[in-house]
């Protein structure tokens, strides 16, 4: 950006975030410097030190704050919270550094509670104005059958336009958009099940079922004596308020009957892009890729439950 090289160090865990940001932070300037760096940051005063070098070797900082709600739902100590504020006007009052927040438009209102233990005026900075707001949202269907078309030709897997218009419609629903991660899974599944055709579409579908499809066949992908467990490790990636708790193996084990398979499923979940590994100190963390799919995942253990109390009736 201009004469300056940008450096983006992105944080996207709230646990323990001083550590994993100085990790963070370390691993991104060594991708473009040669600079001496230290081995470890431990504390807000020593990552801000290094940041303020970085403004004199000519680097544009991009801090990316990334699923920032999660910060919230993890560091429910308001202490916590304030020690995260008090870093955060650090980090704008630097010149060279610029700061990105993603956030899930239900926890915007959550910037209010930073911005009351923050001092913005001196820098005239409003988190929540609209000059400093950009939403990523739906697409809308005449942008989805666009991606679909365009994305469909690339790969040689042309669908019929009326599999197209049928298939738009259904993602949109009630809500008159498509969630790109809905579009995604459906996608995937169509060419996983090579349906190319309205009428394919019609007898396999609706696009609820190939969710589900989807779902079940990264299930099976870890064995038929393993599918009860993969199931319950799915489960516990989600919650019932819609949120998707980061756990570690250890958290994860400790929730499991029977965890001696454990390795084996949550490498198969990573590798189907179904489930994040986010390396984390002292351990790395799970999580769901995102929140859409915990639906499935929680009706599904539902129906499961349901299944298993009208067995034990029957028996």
């Amino acid at each position: 950006m201009g004469d300056r090289v940008t450096l983006p160090v992105v944080l996207r865990v709230y646990r323990d975030w001083v550590r994993v940001l100085g990790k963070t932070t370390i691993s991104a300037l060594k991708k473009i410097t040669d600079f001496p760096l230290p081995e470890k940051l431990y504390s807000t005063s020593a990552i801000l030190e290094l940041l303020r070098e970085t403004e004199q070797r000519n680097l544009l900082t991009v801090l990316i704050f990334d699923q920032f709600e999660e910060l919230f739902v993890v560091q429910q100590d308001p202490e916590a919270r304030k020690y995260f504020a008090e870093f955060l006007q650090a980090c704008l009052n630097i010149t060279s550094l610029k700061v990105i927040i993603s956030i899930r438009e239900d926890y915007l209102h959550n910037l209010l509670e930073l911005e009351r233990q923050m001092y913005l005026e001196e820098i005239n900075c409003n988190l929540l104005d609209k000059s400093n707001r950009y939403p990523l949202g739906n697409l809308s269907p005449q942008d989805a059958y666009e991606v679909i078309e365009s994305l469909t030709k690339k790969a040689n897997f042309e669908l019929e336009a009326s599999l197209i218009e049928e298939l738009v419609e259904d993602l949109a629903g009630e809500r008159g958009e498509v969630r790109p991660i809905e579009l995604q899974v459906v996608g995937y599944q169509l060419q996983a099940e090579n349906i190319t055709t309205l009428s394919m579409y019609r007898r396999t579908g609706p696009k609820q079922r190939l969710v589900e499809r989807f779902l079940e066949e990264v299930v099976k992908d870890c064995g038929i004596e393993n599918q009860p467990l993969a199931r319950r490790v799915l489960y516990l990636l989600t919650d019932e308020n819609g949120n998707r708790p980061l756990k570690s193996r250890a958290e994860l084990a400790a929730d499991l009957a029977n965890s001696e398979q454990l390795n084996l499923i949550l490498d198969i979940l990573v590798g189907s892009g179904l489930v994040y590994l986010i390396p984390e100190l002292p351990a790395p963390i799970y999580q769901l890729v995102h929140d859409y799919l915990g639906e499935f995942i929680q009706q599904q253990e539902e129906v499961l439950l349901k299944k298993e109390m009208n067995d034990l009736r029957v028996k």
